[in-house]
């Protein structure tokens, strides 16, 4: 939500000003300058929140990248509870490259610049990968408690695990896109503006 910060205006003296229509004309002025900038925070704290967020990203997607070339390369890891892993990291590696961005473009800007679609097709992904995280986790959990139980798996069972992983995975990523639909239908570009002003748009 996008909250219009009246705090940053200088006070008026209202008891010398009787035309009230230059009052409302300079905090129009004021509100409008300050949101033409389109941006939130000086060139310093910028240029700190640029980079700290490329350096999340990058080592986001490299280190669950490495992570899945390890567990690829090795068979020996090549285990139901490690393709879960891989799972969570693939949904992390999406959330990092296709979220992230967005994200640091909507923090440091005050104005949606990046069109209807990405307006609606970020949170849907954002909300997608959150659901397979979580139904990932989930279901590492209920795999952890099952090994438990059985103690040692035999090559047999350990195949029918693998078989069953697939199957969960499948069903997780389905409705993960499922339940994020909503999101990618009702979200849009709105353009606010105060008194016929244009202020900013808000996604």
């Amino acid at each position: 939500m996008n909250v219009i910060k009246v705090d940053l205006l200088e006070p008026l003296n209202y008891s010398v000003i009787d035309n009230q229509s230059f009052v409302l004309q300079q905090l129009s002025s004021r509100i409008s300058e300050h949101f033409g900038s389109g941006r939130n925070f000086n060139i310093a704290a910028e240029s700190v929140l640029v980079f700290s967020y490329c350096i999340i990203i990058a080592l986001g997607i490299l280190t669950n990248s490495v992570i899945i070339f390890i567990i690829h390369a090795n068979n020996k890891l090549k285990t139901p509870h490690n393709f879960l892993i891989v799972n969570l990291n693939l949904s992390d590696i999406i959330l990092c490259a296709v979220c992230s961005p967005s994200t640091l473009c909507q923090v440091i800007t005050s104005n949606w610049f990046q069109g209807l679609f990405l307006c609606k097709f970020v949170p849907f992904i954002q909300a997608a990968t959150s659901f397979v995280s979580t139904g990932t986790i989930s279901i590492i959990t209920l795999q952890r408690l099952e090994i438990l139980k059985l103690g040692d798996i035999k090559n047999k069972k350990q195949i029918s695990m693998k078989n069953d992983v697939l199957v969960k995975t499948t069903i997780i990523w389905f409705l993960a896109l499922l339940l994020s639909i909503p999101t990618f239908v009702y979200r849009t570009v709105v353009n606010v503006e105060m008194s016929g002003i244009h202020l900013f748009d808000s996604s």
